[in-house]
């Protein structure tokens, strides 16, 4: 791939096979975000007649959160605090735009670190714009998001605003 090799850090590639939705939302949201602890969206292309539609990101070479957590090995609490420093960040600079970001999918399995342990916010497919002037929004999916992590207000439909994301990740991780 051509875009891999101005990269330094290479590239990762989301296809969207037939079972799954493709949601122009997710791209309009990446495309915008510039935060260190944010994966890039570096690319889109759509569906054609032979190919499914793609996203390119930037490459997040490490585990995902379960999977480091879920290890064997204990895991210092400088890594912690350093972890939670990292999604703290990301999330406080999605919840400062405006309109404002709210995830709605933050999960052990959404939070990729790299080879160096720089933390990466993934999976925007499920989430929602609120304009700053409006505190809350209603969901646009029913129970979108995942049942384990999400607050109830993302599983009922019910309004919602950026403090859903905190209990969906601090439920049992860190």
């Amino acid at each position: 791939m051509l875009l891999s090799h101005f990269l330094e850090g290479g590239v990762a590639k989301k296809v969207f096979h037939q079972d799954e939705d493709f949601d122009p939302r997710e791209v309009e949201v990446c495309f915008q975000l510039r935060h260190p602890n944010i994966i890039r969206l570096l690319g889109a292309s759509a569906a054609s007649d032979e190919l499914p539609p793609c996203l390119y990101f930037e490459l997040a070479d490490g585990p995902s959160l379960r999977r480091v957590f879920s290890s064997a090995m204990p895991v210092p609490a400088e890594l912690k605090m350093k972890i939670s420093r990292e999604i703290a960040s990301g999330m406080t600079y999605l919840h400062s735009q405006n309109p404002i970001i709210i995830h709605r999918d933050l999960k052990p399995d959404n939070i990729l670190l790299t080879s160096g342990l720089q933390v990466k916010i993934i999976d925007f497919g499920l989430s929602v714009l609120v304009k700053a002037s409006a505190s809350e929004k209603t969901n646009s999916k029913l129970g979108a998001g995942t049942m384990l992590y999400s607050a109830p207000e993302v599983l009922w439909n019910l309004k919602i605003d950026h403090k859903v994301d905190v209990l969906e990740l601090w439920d049992d991780t860190l």
